[in-house]
């Protein structure tokens, strides 16, 4: 593209097309002629060769009349977007700085791609590392790409001022060793939980599986007492019977058979209901037509089988069967009988106020409440322990 001879240019004052906004409409449309033209010529100057074109012949190679471009040309030129080189020669301002920014860019892209040549050649570059993740390891030693529209001054300034407060941060003073044994622990939460809470932690890692209460000693003056370890032993011959009994050949599954089997243990499950658990999951997915995947198909069947193992202790201390409410008994009775009447009402006329009539009609004689009320067990024996009420009051 040919250039405008220049020998200063300030790509400072080149206002922004948006200023257009403001302009004549005829200044305006001349201007884009002028610029379509220099599009068609491939050009950002009025130049033909060495030869400088005059107004004329702007004026007819952009197809314009000469009264037109002489009439607004001073206020295209006053805006700044036109202007004369050294050698009169009218250029685009907005057409040149573009140009120069796209040979920055290239320039740019030359030197990056010598400079990754060269690292290659020399043996810098570690072997299957790309030039995108060299450049985000490059960026990250510098702390990052800059922000939009900070300058290098500013970037260096508030680099400075993080790693200065990062420092001041690891010199900070630190907790002493000793004193509460509880401050030596990692941080956990401290919320009491219910058996439900502590039972659907399972599937997560063994420090939610033991998230429950522990009163400090440093408030009650009670020692915390710490909880039994499990061998690690028996942990491995645990997980070693899980792995078998999900698939032999899964030993990709061996670091996870680790972990579920010191949770499930910690928890409190016993290794035979471990193993039942799992025997009776892959039973269930095999009859299902599907297969468990991995060991983290059985967090949820092992809550479930923890949650009723704490149910069952419950279930052997009342062994009394609950005797049901006669007036319950009774109620649920007539609900099934009311169903039935009103669906035989309703297949032989599907009017709902014609069949509530022939309900309240035939609901007497059956001793069903009417019709209005609810056909449930629960609405039934509120209806007959208030009628029961009524008839006692009446009789009294």
């Amino acid at each position: 593209m040919i250039c405008p001879n220049i020998a200063e240019f300030d790509r400072s004052q080149i206002p922004s097309p948006k200023t257009l906004r403001s302009a004549p409409c005829e200044m305006r449309g001349v201007l884009d002629k002028l610029l379509d033209a220099l599009k068609e010529m491939r050009s950002c100057v009025f130049r033909a060769g060495t030869l400088v074109l005059n107004d004329t012949e702007i004026a007819k190679q952009a197809g314009l009349q000469a009264d037109e471009l002489e009439r607004n040309l001073p206020q295209m030129i006053a805006r700044g977007m036109l202007a004369r080189d050294d050698e009169n020669a009218l250029f685009s301002t907005v057409m040149y700085d573009r140009l120069l920014r796209r040979e920055e860019r290239a320039t740019r892209t030359a030197t990056a791609d010598a400079d990754w040549q060269q690292k290659q050649e020399s043996g810098d570059v570690p072997p299957g590392l790309s030039r995108k993740a060299m450049s985000a390891r490059e960026n990250g030693k510098k702390g990052g790409r800059k922000r939009k529209g900070e300058s290098d001054e500013e970037y260096y300034a508030r680099k400075e001022r993080e790693q200065a407060a990062q420092r001041a941060q690891q010199n900070m003073m630190m907790p002493i060793a000793g004193g509460n044994a509880a401050a030596q622990k990692p941080t956990q939460e401290t919320q009491q939980v219910s058996v439900s809470d502590n039972l659907g932690s399972v599937g997560s890692t063994v420090e939610k599986s033991n998230n429950i209460y522990k009163p400090n000693s440093s408030s009650t003056g009670e020692t915390q007492n710490p909880e039994p370890s499990i061998p690690d032993a028996e942990i491995k011959r645990v997980a070693y019977s899980i792995i078998r009994a999900f698939d032999e050949n899964r030993k990709d599954q061996a670091l996870h058979a680790m972990r579920y089997a010191k949770e499930w243990l910690n928890a409190g499950a016993s290794e035979d209901l471990i193993i039942r658990t799992i025997h009776e999951t892959v039973q269930k997915y095999r009859d299902l037509g599907k297969k468990v995947e991995h060991l983290g198909g059985f967090v949820k069947p092992m809550a479930n089988a923890l949650a009723n193992q704490d149910l069952d202790e419950f279930r052997a201390q009342d062994k009394a069967p609950i005797a049901e409410d006669p007036e319950m008994a009774k109620a649920r009775k007539k609900a099934q009988e009311a169903n039935r009447l009103w669906a035989s009402l309703f297949k032989q006329d599907s009017s709902f106020t014609k069949c509530s009539r022939l309900f309240n009609e035939q609901a007497k004689a059956h001793g069903l409440p009417p019709a209005h009320v609810r056909r449930n067990a629960e609405e039934y024996a509120a209806y007959y322990r208030a009628n029961s009420q009524n008839t006692e009051a009446k009789a009294a």
